[in-house]
């Protein structure tokens, strides 16, 4: 199996059943894998507006994910407008854009571009794939910025947490079961700077550690813990559910994916089919 294919495969494992295609020269490998691949059905389309339209229109009627294959840089470029509309409605496509091989590029090709600088402003998530090991793991470029993959996962299960909390609090009335979330904050001396230098890993779990006591807005592990003593037996808090607060008990709202009921329970029901579970253990308690 070839990257392409570890790719196409990764896919369709995630859910992802349609792709909508303007490939060239540069993508005819994925165009293979796409035509060996079960469970994956290829669109052509002539115009790549029309594919990342299609792709749009596809996850607003279905709610399922869309993937598109562009070609290089002007053939993403061609498409921007539709992934603006895009990223504005929250649509889930997977784009995937071909590149020159990497002993071509030093050459400055017609068709050469910045590809990154191109997709950012309409990515939730970019990653450039040097290699066939990396691409169906999504890791990016092996010299890639391994600090920010560790943020982004950071992020994401922050994410999780806050969603599963707001799908337990829709199942079970307050009177029953409260479900609260706070945030602990950056916390110096924990995990976050692994991967940083040796020098900012020292600052991080020595000097910080220290100067975050004389710090207030800094998180220390005695602050979380009383935060979340305090919400544990705080008699303001009686009779709500939903909420989410800081180490520092102020109330968090607008975060992002709050108004996201879709999510939130697609990720509750995720995890009770992890877990085995066949019903709902909360509407039944309800």
């Amino acid at each position: 199996m070839n990257g392409a294919e570890s790719l196409v495969r990764t896919l369709v494992g995630g859910g992802v059943e349609v792709c909508f295609t303007n490939p060239g020269t540069s993508e005819m490998h994925i165009v293979g894998a796409l035509d060996r691949a079960e469970g994956m059905r290829c669109v052509l389309g002539l115009f790549e507006g029309v594919v990342t339209g299609a792709a749009d229109g596809y996850y607003r009627m279905r709610e399922r994910p869309a993937a598109t294959l562009l070609h290089l840089g002007p053939g993403l470029a061609n498409g921007v407008a539709n992934l603006h509309n895009a990223k504005k409605a929250s649509s889930a496509i997977i784009n995937i854009v071909g590149q020159h091989a990497t002993d071509h590029l030093k050459y400055n090709s017609p068709l050469s571009s910045d590809i990154e600088g191109v997709a950012r402003p309409v990515s939730a998530w970019l990653r450039t794939s040097a290699d066939a090991r990396s691409l169906a793991r999504g890791d990016g470029d092996p010299t890639a910025d391994a600090g920010q993959l560790a943020r982004d996962r950071y992020a994401t299960s922050k994410l999780c947490n806050l969603l599963t909390t707001a799908a337990i609090a829709r199942r079970v009335p307050p009177s029953r079961f409260a479900a609260f979330a706070i945030d602990p904050g950056l916390m110096p001396g924990t995990g976050l700077a692994r991967h940083r230098p040796v020098a900012l890993r020292f600052l991080w779990h020595t000097v910080m550690r220290v100067a975050a006591l004389a710090m207030p807005r800094t998180s220390t592990a005695r602050r979380s813990g009383a935060a979340l003593a305090w919400l544990l037996t705080s008699p303001a808090l009686d009779g709500t559910t939903g909420r989410y607060f800081d180490f520092r008990r102020r109330e968090l709202t607008g975060w992002f994916g709050a108004d996201r009921t879709d999510w939130s329970d697609e990720l509750y029901a995720g995890s009770l089919a992890l877990a085995g579970i066949d019903r709902d253990p909360l509407r039944a308690a309800a």
